[in-house]
């Protein structure tokens, strides 16, 4: 993610910077250490995994272990005690593996929240991450076919009119009856559903309907 010019968040935080490494909290560390030397004797011994899942809105970060040895073939990521593509590291930016209530919990350190529109009609949206690279790009319901994904899942609530992006800025106009809070929530949701799971900035703009 290029840093561009920064922006303040109603928290005073820079909107955009570059997102950190993946991270391991003191909890999750401490939960890995102790599996880990539970099987430190062990003939099978046992891996820890991160792994990114191909999901609707781009993929899902999943943990866990495997034991080494075992009747099963062994993933070829275990040939190496670390081993990892720079593509793969880019991919979990912005991830943080915690582990709490007896379980592995994976953060993103998505935020979404609302600004002040255009419109007073308009509900507008800021993002601490880019929805677009380049320009400005708007689209219309109904979402046509070559719209990009992200324009496609924010049409196809029910009372969105119109959305329009720009940097780190997400417009949208809803329809005349729509109920407002509803609409709100429903985009908001939806916009920290897409970046959190690693949705990729649109990369130009233009009209797509």
């Amino acid at each position: 993610m290029n840093p561009l010019e920064r922006e303040t968040s109603p928290e005073g935080d820079p909107a955009l910077s570059p997102l950190p490494p993946l991270g391991f909290t003191e909890a999750a560390l401490a939960e890995i250490r102790r599996r880990l030397a539970d099987y430190a004797d062990d003939d099978d011994g046992l891996a820890f995994f991160v792994i990114t899942q191909p999901g609707r809105v781009g993929f899902h970060v999943g943990v866990g272990f495997e034991p080494l040895n075992s009747d099963r073939p062994l993933r070829t990521e275990y040939d190496f005690p670390l081993q990892a593509t720079d593509e793969e590291l880019e991919r979990v930016r912005g991830y943080t593996i915690d582990f709490r209530g007896g379980r592995f919990a994976v953060l993103s350190n998505v935020r979404v929240w609302s600004v002040p529109g255009p419109d007073p009609d308009a509900l507008a949206f800021a993002a601490n991450r880019l929805f677009l690279e380049r320009g400005k790009a708007a689209f219309s319901a109904p979402a046509p076919r070559r719209a990009p994904f992200l324009a496609r899942f924010l049409l196809e609530v029910p009372g969105v009119q119109s959305v329009v992006f720009e940097k780190n800025r997400c417009v949208v106009l809803g329809t005349p009856e729509a109920n407002r809070d509803a609409l709100q929530a429903q985009v908001e949701l939806r916009l920290k559903a897409y970046l959190a799971h690693g949705g990729r900035p649109l990369p130009t703009g233009g009209k797509g309907a």
